[in-house]
């Protein structure tokens, strides 16, 4: 009868989003017994250095691994019966409710109950969380990704709960993001005022301001270059497709860097048997990818020395061909499209993967 009474006092507790209803003392200890056995699984479990729960289908927990503990300084599992996530990590918000983890109004918004939920639906789920918390008195902010998995078991309806740490790849998202924003609106104010010394200075000085002017641009393509490069490992990457002229994007490619630089005493040319052809990319990432093999190709030749670049028609693709004299040894060949293989200093290059 006492369990009864429990029950139906927790399926009367208030919710503003899950399910408040816990289970009684009795249902918890005998699905702890379920799990609390010498096992392999259980011992595989206790070495994953994540945090792993299993939960009851309402979301309490059951059982949980060794990582769990360590991350609360508890002894066993027993000790943590019953509670759920939020609780278990200290989280302010399900703290200031009578119901506990999941029924506040600021859980409508937290990925893993969200997921947890789906999880007791039967479907698999994986989201981001934040929450704030209080440990040893001391107020912090995680940033968790979480996965729930669905389980049966003697019968049962579980939920595997794994979370992990992702603080440090947050971070640095919102750090790069900043980075690039302030660093863009810092090269606007520079190219304002390159602008301004054109108008008003004498046409003497007109030819250092031109240079000042190409050096500007060309640190706005490298820095939005190693943009791209970073949505691109991340798989944010945008792709933004138009139409495009074989041969107006070589122009461009060969007026850029005929004055860059690397073409010190060197000649980069196109050749004469250059098909025009009209086509379907993304132009920006197109640029950079010749860009970059035109800037390897001239640093690997002497001066007085040439590299050539072309574009033709071959089955129904498009190829462009860039060439200078010589040829990539062997083991370079063999390793050229493995990610971070490089030739170039361990300071610089990031390989042709």
């Amino acid at each position: 009868m006492r369990n009864q009474d429990t029950a139906l006092e927790h399926q009367s507790m208030e919710t503003f989003f899950a399910p408040a209803q816990k289970s009684s003392a009795t249902e918890l200890e005998q699905d702890l017994q379920l799990f609390n056995r010498p096992s392999p699984i259980l011992a595989i479990l206790d070495a994953v250095p994540m945090m792993i729960m299993v939960l009851n289908s309402n979301r309490q927990l059951v059982y949980c691994n060794q990582a769990v503990l360590r991350f609360i300084s508890a002894q066993e599992p027993s000790q943590l019966l019953g509670l759920r996530p939020g609780e278990i990590l200290h989280c302010r918000n399900c703290t200031d409710a009578g119901s506990g983890c999941g029924t506040t109004e600021f859980c409508r918004h937290c990925g893993a109950v969200q997921s947890i939920l789906e999880s007791l639906d039967g479907r698999f789920s994986v989201s981001d969380c934040r929450i704030s918390v209080t440990i040893g008195g001391h107020s912090e902010s995680m940033d968790l990704r979480v996965w729930a998995t669905p389980f049966s078991y003697q019968q049962k309806s579980f939920t595997i709960f794994a979370c992990l740490d992702i603080h440090h790849e947050k971070r640095h998202a919102v750090l790069e993001r900043l980075f690039f924003h302030d660093i863009f609106n810092t090269l606007g104010g520079l190219s304002g005022a390159v602008e301004v010394l054109r108008i008003s200075c004498p046409d003497s000085t007109q030819n250092t301001i031109s240079i000042m002017n190409r050096l500007l641009m060309r640190l706005a393509d490298d820095i939005e270059s190693h943009r791209t490069l970073a949505a691109a490992e991340k798989n944010d990457l945008t792709i933004r497709r138009n139409r495009i002229s074989s041969q107006d994007l070589l122009q461009r490619l060969l007026e850029t860097y005929s004055t860059h630089p690397v073409c010190k005493n060197r000649e980069l040319v196109m050749m004469k048997e250059s098909q025009n052809i009209q086509f379907i990319s993304d132009e920006g990432l197109l640029s950079r990818v010749l860009g970059n093999i035109i800037k390897n190709a001239l640093e690997a030749i002497q001066p007085k020395e040439t590299v050539s670049i072309s574009s033709r028609l071959c089955d129904q693709s498009i190829q462009f061909l860039i060439h200078n004299p010589g040829f990539m040894p062997r083991e370079v060949q063999l390793q050229l499209f493995q990610r971070s293989f490089s030739t170039k200093d361990p300071r610089r290059g990031l390989g042709a993967y």
